[in-house]
């Protein structure tokens, strides 16, 4: 930098220098975020650490019995129950024990996974791997605020819905998961409120509402779904 301000002041003196033209700058397309709102290069799942003072584990609200919803194609928030997240999955009822909300990434950028499992939360705080779960994941901070997805939206690298569920036992065999990663689905969130994590570095926990429908129906059964209200524990990024 100093021999370049040395160069100019030189130029400037003898006074044969060009005047340089100046530099052409092409345009970078816009992608509708601010520059202050991307992510840094490394430590992608550290973009959304709370700035909240860690808490206690929550207790998931766990409902009596499955809600009544009819899975239909526009979701809005008229059609959340009144009562904590329940849902029909692959055909099987499902009711919600335990939710947690966890930093993670794809495709190189921070990505918020929100995870409902059939099973109470682990004495460990890690993750239920024998469950009945439905995941979310979306590209944006735990804020209070609405996010939605229709049926056949455009494809994106950093959203994501599916559900995992237990196969039906073989003898002598392992039981294994099958995942309903390949149906189209529909979203309606709306996070209420932000709370402290439940552990150093983690992301806030939250409140919220939710309506989240797989187009997975087949002969003799119709689609899955979760629906209801509740309360996700904000934690650490799990690789």
């Amino acid at each position: 930098m100093r021999l370049c301000i040395l160069g100019t002041v030189v130029c400037l003196l003898l006074g044969g220098c060009t005047a340089r033209a100046p530099k052409v700058v092409t345009p970078t397309p816009s992608t509708g975020a601010e520059a202050s709102a991307k992510p840094p290069a490394t430590g992608l799942v550290e973009h959304f650490a709370s700035k909240l003072a860690p808490i206690a584990p929550q207790a998931q609200p766990v409902a009596d019995a499955v809600a009544q919803f009819a899975p239909k194609d526009t979701l809005a928030e008229a059609d959340v129950p009144a009562q904590p997240v329940t849902g029909q999955v692959a055909g099987k009822p499902f009711i919600c024990r335990y939710a947690g909300i966890w930093a993670d990434e794809e495709a190189r950028q921070p990505t918020l996974w929100l995870r409902f499992s059939g099973q109470p939360r682990p004495s460990d705080g890690g993750l239920s791997l024998d469950d009945t779960n439905v995941n979310l994941e979306i590209p944006r901070k735990p804020e209070v605020g609405t996010w939605t997805r229709a049926f056949r939206a455009q494809a994106e690298s950093t959203v994501a819905a599916f559900y995992t569920i237990e196969a039906a036992a073989v003898a002598g065999a392992t039981p294994q998961l099958t995942t309903g990663s390949r149906y189209d689905w529909a979203c309606w969130l709306r996070i209420d409120e932000e709370r402290g994590p439940v552990e150093q570095g983690g992301i806030s926990s939250v409140v919220g509402r939710l309506v989240l429908v797989f187009d997975d129906a087949v002969e003799g059964r119709t689609r899955s779904w979760v629906a209801g209200r509740f309360i996700a524990d904000g934690h650490r990024f799990q690789p």
